[in-house]
This record gives structure tokens, sequence and C-alpha cells, in this order.
């Protein structure tokens, strides 16, 4: 199962020219916003994909249960003599 497809050669290069316009600016100001908003940014994303991958495990649990019905044993007959509970 494949999750993430490679960025396309339009992403690349709006990544490459974001990247070198950041690298050429003086302003230091900037550059702390810049960096600040990366770190949020990737905070979030982070956080998205781990609940994400979590949800997927979780769903797929469900289908491999679905798909494998586990039968419990019954009790044994002695048990129901008893009134045992297994």
């Amino acid at each position: 199962m494949e999750l993430a497809q490679p960025p396309t050669l339009e992403e690349e290069l709006d990544m490459e020219t974001s990247i070198r316009q950041l690298l050429q600016t003086d302003d230091i100001n900037e550059l702390k916003r810049s960096i600040d908003a990366i770190y949020r940014q990737n905070y979030q994303q982070s956080v998205f994909i781990a609940n994400c991958l979590n949800k997927i495990h979780y769903l797929l649990a469900k289908i491999a249960c679905i798909e494998n019905k586990v039968i419990q044993p019954k009790a044994p007959w002695w048990g129901e003599l008893f009134n045992w509970k297994s």
C-alpha cells in the first residue's frame, strides 16, 4: 500500500523557488517569522500524520478481524453442569 506520491516537477520547482528566496533575504526578522511558521506547520503536519497512521492501523485491524472470524471455543460440558462461566 503506497501512502505518498512523489512530488511533481512543478511542486519541486515551487519549493526550490521558496527556499532560494529565503536564502537570499537579508531581513533577519523575515527569516525568523519564516522559521517560526515552518516549525509550526511541520509540528501540525506531524501530529496530523501520526493520527492518520493510527486510524489506518485501527481500520486495518478491524478489516483483519472481519475477514478472519475468530470462533470462541465452547465451555466444557462440566462448566454448564455447575453454571461456570468461561
